[in-house]
């Protein structure tokens, strides 16, 4: 969806993209229900849907979600994070 508004761009296809991240290691994590209940329960939690789900899956899973949204950065909770901006 941010590919095709604009937002991010990629020097290639998504579907191409997608595999390539996979054979460098990067792990796909499953919506479960105890990350799709933290979502919608986490008060203050900014963001629409999707970055509730990805911001809720850092936090079930202990790992550190990479973000530019001022939002999640400012957000108080007990999260890893790290600027994408720097």
């Amino acid at each position: 969806m941010l590919v095709k508004s604009g937002r991010l761009g990629l020097a290639m296809p998504t579907s191409e993209w997608h595999r390539g991240s996979l054979k460098l290691g990067i792990l796909e994590a499953p919506v479960t229900g105890q990350i799709g209940i933290l979502a919608e329960e986490s008060a203050g939690l900014p963001g629409d849907s999707a970055d509730r789900i990805i911001t809720a899956t850092a936090i079930v899973l202990n790992a550190t979600l990479l973000t530019a949204d001022q939002r999640i950065l400012n957000w108080p909770v007990n999260l890893t994070r790290f600027d994408a901006r720097d």
